[in-house]
């Protein structure tokens, strides 16, 4: 098998700057039309081979005991190949692998989880790819709408579920720096849901530039208002979801 080099995110951000004053320095004769305004496809990225590795921690609280309950594992995602799907889209496979302490993309010990998939559709008016679409365990989301734009929303179940489960996801921090990640992305994936004094609920996803996802946090409490809810925050269950990318590369 040919093994092709893995990116470590600690080393990430310098590599990244690095590589643009290379391309700035052998590119600098070409001119500006030579490169058109990106949509921001490139926060989306879809190739067969790509694969990126994920710290996952999930933790929760109950008031029966004493102490968080925390367990940690990796995660693997690895496009396999693509396919024309039935709307004519080209659709990537996304084959999951979990394994407890995996420390390369290669290990034997990498356990198939699940299979996904994920795509660029196009709009039915005008054929321009306006919608990066993942399916997550049998349901389908709209990850991101194009072009990037910070204040964007739209509803992320629209192909999935009814009015009644309508989600609103908002863009923002477009091109900011998010972790060791020079340029990203991050959506609010829950952008119409009130605070509520009883609960909380908070899910973001951060994509970098180039890479794709980056990070993710899906975090839910509820508070004990036996004697009110105003100025308490005692938690009686909870639980939180991270995922945080590792490594990332191509076979």
């Amino acid at each position: 098998m040919l093994m092709k080099k893995v990116f470590s995110v600690k080393f990430f951000g310098l590599s990244f700057f690095i590589i643009t004053a290379i391309l700035l320095y052998t590119t600098c004769a070409r001119t500006i039309d030579t490169f058109p305004q990106s949509e921001g496809y490139e926060y989306f990225p879809l190739a067969v081979g790509d694969f990126r590795i994920f710290d996952k921690t999930d933790s929760t609280i109950d008031n029966s005991r004493p102490n968080a309950l925390v367990s940690f594992i990796k995660i693997k995602e690895e496009i396999t190949e693509k396919f024309i799907d039935l709307a004519g889209d080209t659709t990537y496979r996304i084959e999951r692998y979990s394994c407890a302490a995996c420390a390369s993309p290669y290990d034997p010990n990498w356990k198939l989880d699940s299979v996904w998939t994920a795509k660029l559709a196009a709009s039915a008016t005008n054929g321009i790819y306006n919608r990066a679409i993942r399916a997550e365990n049998n349901r389908i989301f709209v990850k991101l709408i194009f072009p990037l734009k910070n204040g964007t929303s739209w509803n992320g179940n629209q192909l999935y579920g009814t009015e009644n489960n309508k989600q609103e996801y908002r863009m923002g921090a477009l091109g900011k720096p998010y972790l060791t990640f020079p340029e990203t992305v991050t959506v609010v994936q829950n952008a119409d849901t009130a605070y509520n004094l009883q609960k909380h609920e908070r899910r973001i996803e951060v994509y970098a530039k180039n890479i794709g996802l980056a990070y993710k946090d899906n975090m839910y409490w509820e508070f004990d208002c036996t004697n009110g809810c105003v100025g308490r925050k005692k938690i009686i269950f909870g639980k939180r979801t991270v995922l945080k990318l590792t490594a990332f590369g191509r076979r």
